[in-house]
């Protein structure tokens, strides 16, 4: 089912799905007619962008990425699931 709308938030949160705390998607919108949208994405792996300062490589920050211990606000062990290269667009200046 095709349907436009326009997107007014994103944002994600952690729920109980039964097999332990998992993080979903979800999207705010509103329909081209005025009808409120709540689309919702389990599964969700969250993520963010590292930038590389200069006199350092993408792969000296992957590595750090992957050595550092992360936790969790509860103090457990966090690892990363997963660390890619991946090159920045360009951003446009309006």
């Amino acid at each position: 089912m095709k349907l436009k709308a326009s997107v007014i938030d994103i944002d994600y949160r952690i729920y109980d799905s039964g097999e332990g705390e998992e993080v979903e998607l979800r999207m705010f919108a509103k329909s081209h007619d005025g009808k409120n949208i709540l689309a919702v994405e389990r599964g969700f792996n969250p993520y963010f962008y590292a930038l590389v300062d200069e006199g350092f490589t993408a792969e000296d920050v992957k590595d750090r990425i992957v050595s550092k211990e992360f936790q969790d606000d509860n103090g457990n062990s966090l690892s990363p699931v997963n660390v890619e290269i991946v090159e920045r667009k360009r951003e446009l200046s309006l």
